[in-house]
């Protein structure tokens, strides 16, 4: 079953090879053709941009904490022995708390960046390093965290409050499986940043040549 909908073993073959086709396209158009699709749509002027950026642009971070909350949930009504259901609430608990602060600094930083961009005068979504020498302060940076928290949490817990044990199950193998891909992820795109250096399409020079030094 995907999304509700029963599909036979050869639908899903068809359905997963179509998908890796248009996954091997963009791929492919996005290996010849990154810089020069950057070059073309990118404007560090836009609000629009800035806001999709500062809001949109960390989704491994909220991943992991509903990751969290279908633990946490699992743990509480799932089928779970007793004597891990304790523990793995906790872990839950731990990792979404941790990663939604995690989210909460990133947006907040984005947010600071493009601020400080404006009152210096510079395009809203430049990057520039002059927000790492400041940054909201510490109380306002944990209420905005607990707010996030909570309403992240009314939303997840809404979402599974109606679910069966046997949903529930699934839901926490696919967190799982979703857990490790995404850390997985996260690793080759760091390790490729520190290998290539992260250089953005403004900082270049004229022949392009350092882009994946």
């Amino acid at each position: 079953m995907t999304g509700g909908i029963n599909l036979s073993e050869e639908n899903q073959k068809k359905l997963f090879g179509i998908s890796a086709i248009i996954c091997i396209i963009l791929l492919t158009i996005t290996y010849f053709g990154d810089l020069a699709i950057s070059n073309t749509l990118i404007n560090y002027h836009s609000w629009v941009g800035t806001f999709c950026q500062t809001f949109g642009e960390f989704p491994v971070y909220l991943i992991f904490a509903l990751c969290g909350q279908i633990t946490m949930t699992y743990a509480w009504k799932g089928d779970c022995e007793k004597l891990l259901a304790g523990p793995l609430f906790v872990g839950g608990l731990a990792l979404s708390l941790w990663q939604s602060k995690k989210y909460v600094n990133e947006f907040l930083g984005y947010l600071y960046s493009a601020q400080t961009n404006l009152k210096n005068g510079k395009a809203i979504a430049m990057a520039n390093s002059d927000s790492v020498k400041g940054g909201y302060a510490g109380s306002m940076i944990i209420m905005v965290w607990l707010l996030f928290f909570v309403i992240f949490t009314l939303l997840v817990q809404w979402w599974l409050k109606n679910k069966t044990t046997k949903q529930l199950t699934r839901y926490m193998k696919i967190a799982i499986l979703a857990s490790l891909t995404v850390w997985f992820a996260l690793e080759v795109n760091l390790t490729l940043k520190d290998l290539w250096g992260r250089y953005r399409p403004y900082e270049l020079t004229s022949g392009n040549h350092e882009f994946t030094n």
